[in-house]
């Protein structure tokens, strides 16, 4: 039960974090949304003649030192032989530091004042006494309010999704514990059944609210943009087509995730038995709805993950894999469905499925085809049980037929890390050269160049580095922009890293010896086999999503002091990890060994 209401605890958590921004997103959704529409009514108000008796610019300072403005003024004007009396100076009422209209709007209407000459207002036929001075949209105050109802409500919403569900799946889970204690396997209908379908369709779902979202919220942006011209006013109005741009982005993501879920529809695990068994075996048949023609085969992965928490930051870190290429299927009576035959052997020192340590087992297969790659994920059930045994030896021959050799030296093609024979003649070294890759660090650099570029954008788009509405609401203040510029040199260092960092690694039974750094000029560490607690592999980055998703992994030494040392970076891939931790193991003479981790 314990395990159950950390979940429970934290969806409650995750909802009262979340509803602040969803209230954020929805108000100015609707605020964004009655700005247009008063600017539609005012399209047909007619343009009359007005005297301005008084202009005023109000300011207001909070705790922090920021100033917002607040043109304000009193004016006359005659319609039909009758005299009326105006406040309304714009649209967008009410004071702000969101660029320089308000204090631009101050010193013009101040000079009608003291010239005594006629100044333009507009007013509604119907109603006279309904009355304003500049009635054009404001591309900086639409800019605003679009990041806060896109950004916030989309956040805000999806946030209050996952809590719902946290809270939903904790429930199930109390009342399934309640009842089995002893077999948290049973505690998911899916998992009970031995029946589990993929989680693709989940993620998809989420997609499409969020892209929903915002596309709505960036409809007014994009039809100022365009029918009011706003690139004549400004240039910097140019920012507000980032928002469709981003839109047309993700409604692409979500036609690439439709189109893959039509072309192979959805897949199912039909377990053997449930669960897999940690000194036993995961076993199963993969069934996908359409005929599947993977000419290189299936790639099946099993693994198992945990978030790693590391200060305000969590990684991915891969406990153990195991991978193998389907050749050739399982016939079925269907010609037109696929069968994948799925059999793991899973060792007896590996951790169970635990929630509540955010400890997950999957198992993913992809196969590479005409159009559209097939990619499909499991979140299977793995535990210990009864069944458990130190000494589980699985039947190889129960897939042959089905599953290629391990092509090892197709792993180390792809991990880019060369391997020679250590100059001392025992055991090997490893080499993790250069711009191994370079996409990684380009992709590094641009979002750097962002960062850094935040700031001197603001000042070159407002003329203000501390009062303007950039600074005092996206970029906060001066400090807030300097958080900017240290993300963006955090990024830099990482796009250099990338490209120049190298490694060395020698391996014996003795120990390992480590040079690593830019160019490879770093210090040398020797470290000793007795001081060698375990070998692990540590994702830190990920790029793109789905069937394109690429993850990046660090191969890291944990020493019985506690230390971390890495001996090698950004290897593209958990498989290639694989291939590079069993070579340091048996150069260590601990080729058998697990990763524990």
């Amino acid at each position: 039960m314990a395990a159950n209401a950390v979940p429970a605890k934290h969806s409650g958590c995750l909802m009262l974090f979340a509803l602040p921004f969803a209230a954020v997103g929805v108000g100015m959704g609707m605020w964004l949304a009655y700005d247009f529409l008063d600017f539609a009514k005012t399209r047909e108000w007619q343009e009359v003649p007005a005297t301005i008796v008084r202009a005023d610019l109000k300011s207001h300072s909070d705790s922090h030192n920021r100033t917002t403005y607040e043109a304000v003024a009193e004016y006359r004007y005659t319609v039909n032989s009758r005299t009326y009396t105006g406040h309304r100076v714009s649209l967008m009422s009410g004071s702000d530091n969101v660029g320089s209209f308000q204090r631009d709007a101050y010193r013009t209407l101040k000079q009608h004042v003291k010239s005594g000459r006629p100044f333009r207002c507009f007013v509604n036929p119907a109603q006279p006494e309904q009355s304003v001075l500049f009635r054009d949209l404001r591309w900086d105050m639409v800019l605003f309010r679009t990041v806060f109802a896109t950004v916030f409500g989309s956040g805000g919403f999806g946030l209050l999704a996952a809590a719902f569900w946290m809270r939903r799946c904790a429930k199930r889970d109390a009342a399934a514990a309640a009842q089995r204690p002893d077999q948290p396997w049973l505690r998911r209908p899916d998992w009970a059944a031995g029946r589990v379908f993929d989680s693709v369709g989940r993620g998809l779902s989420i997609l499409t609210i969020f892209t929903a979202f915002w596309c709505l919220m960036s409809i007014m942006p994009t039809w100022a943009f365009y029918h009011e011209d706003l690139f004549k006013q400004n240039r910097w109005s140019a920012l507000l087509l980032v928002f469709p741009a981003i839109g047309v982005m993700m409604i692409v993501a979500v036609l690439v995730g439709l189109l893959r879920r039509w072309k192979y529809g959805r897949s199912l695990l039909e377990m053997a038995s449930t669960p897999g068994v940690i000194g036993g075996q995961l076993a199963g048949v993969l069934h996908v709805s359409r005929k599947v023609i993977a000419d290189d085969g299936f790639q099946l992965r099993l693994y198992c993950v945990q978030m790693v928490s590391q200060g305000e930051h969590s990684n991915e870190s891969v406990l153990w894999q195991s991978k193998q290429t389907i050749v050739s299927e399982l016939q079925q009576a269907d010609p037109e469905k696929t069968a994948i035959p799925v059999l793991f052997a899973i060792p007896f020192d590996c951790l169970p499925t635990d929630p509540s340590q955010r400890r997950t087992w999957r198992l993913e297969c992809r196969a590479k085809t005409p159009g559209l790659d097939f990619k499909t994920t499991f979140d299977v059930p793995v535990f210990r049980t009864s069944e458990s045994s130190p000494n589980f030896q699985m039947d190889a021959h129960l897939l042959d037929g089905h599953v290629a050799p391990v092509d090892s030296e197709a792993e180390w093609n792809r991990s880019g890390v060369r391997k020679t024979l250590s100059p001392t003649g025992e055991g090997c070294r490893l080499a993790f050269p250069m711009m191994r890759q370079p996409w990684l660090g380009l992709l590094s650099l641009i979002a750097g160049i962002v960062f850094l570029g935040t700031p001197v954008f603001v000042y070159f788009a407002t003329g203000d580095l501390t009062g303007s509405w950039l600074a005092g609401h996206v970029v906060a203040t001066a400090a807030t922009g300097l958080i900017f510029g240290l993300i963006g040199l955090i990024l830099t260092f990482v796009a250099f890293d990338v490209w120049f960092y190298r490694s060395v690694v020698d391996i014996s039974p003795q120990g390992l010896t480590i040079v690593g750094g830019w160019f490879g000029l770093g210090p040398t560490r020797e470290i000793a086999a007795a001081d060698v607690r375990e070998l692990k592999t540590v994702s830190h980055m990920s790029v793109g999503s789905g069937a394109a998703k690429k993850s990046y992994y660090d191969i890291d030494v944990l020493l019985t002091s506690g230390k971390k040392i890495t001996l090698g970076k950004r290897v593209l891939e958990s498989g290639p990890t694989e291939a590079v931790l069993q070579e340091i193991r048996r150069a260590m003479g601990q080729a058998s060994q697990t990763d524990p981790s």
